[in-house]
């Protein structure tokens, strides 16, 4: 399980720093794919795998409260995204692309996102 957490952690910063100073072309990637079933797939699925080794590993970990945590709201997460259907899921995600339109907040999500990955690898490494 160990090993998961530390390789979506990783792919996640690597993604986040391509977003970061591709900002236009991960927006484009998102409305292109916002409206394919295998998109919402694939983000329930990653966000159950990813839910449930936090949730395996936690106890092992330097905070296993706060993996806890974060592993039971990915998972009701995931279960609430397969639960509201595909069109209420595309207007969740153009919602999120109209939001992060504006530079300033889709630098300071890029960054916080990047922060809240890093620390998941400090608390499992």
């Amino acid at each position: 399980m160990y090993s998961i957490i530390v390789f979506i952690c990783s792919i996640g910063l690597i993604v986040l720093a391509f977003a970061l100073f591709m900002r236009e072309a991960s927006i484009g990637i998102l409305r292109r794919h916002s409206d394919s079933l295998w998109f919402q797939l694939f983000f329930i699925g990653l966000t159950l795998v990813f839910g449930t080794a936090l949730l395996s590993y936690a106890e092992d970990s330097r905070f296993p409260v706060f993996l806890t945590v974060v592993g039971a709201i990915l998972l009701a997460e995931a279960v609430l995204i397969a639960v509201i259907g595909r069109s209420r899921f595309r207007a969740l995600i153009n919602w999120a692309i109209d939001l992060f339109e504006n530079p300033a907040w889709w630098y300071m999500r890029c960054i916080v996102g990047a922060a809240f990955l890093a620390f998941l690898l400090y608390a499992v490494i």
